[in-house]
């Protein structure tokens, strides 16, 4: 910086910034003070979409997994946006040091380059070699057998006119269910339609229904999944319980397969 003119006081300011890391919190208060101070654009811009991601996070109860480094850097002719790289869990496998094992970020205007629209991008690339070298120091240390790779519940949202689909509270449900060690999932879409949510849960036995109503009075719907045609399947809501009783209702589920009644 100092190379391209700018002056010695500016060079020790933003080296003193891009020097600073915390958890994502800590970070995005301290970058509100240089939001309001300076009202630019990019970083307007910049801090919001960190400030949604920590709401994903925050949902997804895994925040603190997460650090927010000013220092980070790639490919700044390219990338448009969020920038992140994946490194092991140091207290899981401390004698295997391989730095990160994944990194990517958003970049919208790249491929679009090459087509005739404008196409929003975001990618991740893995570093295979490092992430077997980690899976053989760990393989020694198992001795059970891995998990089934398969899905127990899968979460839907339905809503009317002003649905916004409810991905937020998808996600808490999500972690509630594999906190309870009960396998589940849901579609990335922020606003899925009810007959992709059905094509993408084929196979999965259950369902946990998300509604705005719902979720103002503590409650969620469970069913069956796949049972008839797909219409009807479609058409049966579920039955109603309170959100405590969720992991209960649907262990109980789970446990008995063959059995309809109340669902």
């Amino acid at each position: 910086m100092l190379e391209k003119g700018l002056p010695g006081e500016v060079v020790d300011r933003v080296g003193g910034r891009v020097q600073r890391s915390g958890t994502m919190r800590e970070m995005l208060g301290a970058l509100a003070w240089d939001v309001a101070l300076t009202r630019n654009k990019s970083l307007v811009e910049g801090v919001a979409e960190m400030e949604l991601l920590a709401s994903y996070l925050e949902a997804m109860e895994v925040i603190d997994k997460v650090t927010f480094d000013l220092s980070l850097a790639r490919g700044l002719d390219y990338y448009t946006g969020l920038i992140y790289e994946v490194v092991p869990d140091r207290t899981s496998q401390p004698t295997t040091q391989v730095g990160s094992i994944a990194a990517g970020g958003r970049y919208d205007g790249l491929v679009g380059m090459y087509g005739r629209r404008p196409l929003p991008c975001i990618g991740v690339s893995f570093g295979v070699d490092r992430i077997f070298t980690i899976l053989d120091a760990r393989r020694e240390k198992k001795s059970g057998s891995d998990l089934a790779s398969r899905t127990d519940v899968y979460i839907m949202a339905f809503g009317g006119k002003d649905f916004d689909g409810l991905l937020l509270e998808r996600m808490r449900v999500a972690r509630q269910l594999w906190n309870a060690g009960i396998r589940a999932e849901f579609t990335a879409k922020v606003k899925p339609k009810p007959v992709q949510q059905f094509n993408s849960s084929k196979g999965v036995p259950a369902a946990v229904i998300v509604g705005r109503e719902e979720l103002e009075a503590g409650q969620v719907r469970v069913k069956r999944l796949h049972l008839g045609p797909k219409n009807e399947d479609l058409k049966e809501k579920g039955q109603l319980i309170l959100r405590e009783n969720l992991v209960e209702e649907v262990k109980r589920l789970l446990a008995s397969p063959s059995s309809r009644q109340g669902y």
